[in-house]
């Protein structure tokens, strides 16, 4: 990895050929289908002799089953490869190689494999499988690794944006797939967006410039950014998730309840500022449903900063296949019959006794699993 020069970030993969014996990288388990794969690299040589480069796709053993493409020339700035390999077998082990040889150095700035077929940037056929699957809404990007993303991290040029250790889930975060993206993955599936903001190692500064991002007009800072990067038109996203799981140890800028509420109302009020339109999810825990419960608490200082709180919950496998599966259903009514509980304990809810019974009851707990009151409104 050389600091030399880098194509984005910090350092590039730099190879470096003797002249006697070819040197390069490989990846395998690489799914691939029968037919036409288009694939595009960026590349840069700087080398004393003009030996090629060769790209290869195998989605087998021997030459046979493999695609090879020789690039004799390169530039010494980096330089967009277009080429394409035809597979004639599908593979769930396919092997991506790219070997210099001559002698010199040969650096690399990105690599992307993307099939012929592709829409976007996405896969023809999991963009099918998402629209049979028909849910109403998504969120993006889930799950503790919010808590240390920084949504800047993707904008602009795919290829130029910044690839990130997760500090999560460990590997890393190529940041392929950022706001635009995501927005319009779910204009391709029919489906709602549903943007977390990162209320752990993030601030309220960093989530209302995303709100603007997503929903302002061009005359705005971020708006005019957003444009920037081609899409004059916000997005107009409504849901917006204040957070995740932040009552948890493993969560990236844990802190305790008492502490966590005063910034999720902190944030939440500067994201309402910028958009006062916007629909705000808390995250919530009912626990035992005690005086220590998450929910509770949240319920009791934040119910006029968010209009739906999501209720969070994990079960484990059981041995006995009854006991598996009603744990589910199990749960649901325990966190319904503790949410009643709060509408009549909570003074901060003042809830209406008509507007309760505009709801599902049970039913519609059930089939959201999340829903809660908090605003007064569904």
């Amino acid at each position: 990895m050389t600091k030399q020069d880098a194509f984005v970030g910090e350092h590039s993969v730099q190879i470096t050929a003797s002249g006697n014996t070819p040197a390069g990288i490989y990846q395998e388990r690489a799914g691939i289908g029968e037919g036409p794969d288009v694939r595009g690299l960026h590349l840069a040589g700087r080398r004393q002799d003009r030996g090629p480069v060769t790209i290869s796709l195998a989605w087998g053993e021997g030459d046979k089953a493999k695609s090879t493409v020789t690039i004799k020339k390169l530039e010494a700035k980096y330089t967009k490869v277009e080429f394409k390999f035809i597979p004639r077998a599908g593979s769930d082990n396919g092997r991506l190689s790219i070997v210099a040889g001559g002698k010199g150095a040969l650096r690399i700035g990105c690599v992307s494999l993307m099939p012929a077929d592709n829409i976007e940037g996405f896969r023809k056929d999991t963009l099918t499988l998402l629209r049979q699957l028909g849910a109403p809404i998504y969120r993006w990007p889930g799950g503790n690794f919010v808590s240390g993303y920084d949504w800047r991290d993707g904008l602009g040029d795919r290829d130029k944006r910044p690839t990130r250790t997760n500090p999560a889930w460990t590997g890393i975060e190529t940041n392929d797939m950022g706001m635009h993206e995501f927005v319009r993955l779910c204009e391709l599936i029919e489906a709602e967006p549903m943007i977390a903001v990162n209320t752990g190692f993030g601030d309220a500064y960093s989530a209302a410039a995303e709100v603007e991002y997503a929903n302002g007009s061009v005359k705005t800072l971020m708006g005019a950014r957003r444009a920037a990067h081609g899409h004059p038109k916000p997005f107009g996203v409504k849901w917006w998730c204040v957070g995740n799981e932040m009552w948890g140890n493993w969560q990236l800028g844990y802190m305790s309840l008492s502490h966590y509420v005063l910034k999720h109302n902190w944030v939440e009020e500067k994201m309402r500022r910028v958009d006062p339109t916007i629909k705000t999810v808390g995250s919530g825990d009912v626990g035992d449903a005690g005086p220590q419960s998450w929910s509770r608490g949240m319920l009791t200082s934040c119910a006029d900063h968010m209009n739906l709180l999501s209720e969070h919950f994990y079960c484990q496998e059981k041995p006995d296949l009854v006991a598996h599966v009603r744990q589910i259903p199990e749960k649901i009514k325990q966190i319904a019959d503790a949410h009643r509980d709060f509408r009549k304990s909570i003074p901060a809810l003042e809830v209406r006794t008509s507007a309760w019974r505009s709801m599902s009851g049970i039913t519609g707990m059930a089939r959201t699993s999340s829903a809660s009151w908090a605003r007064g409104t569904s």
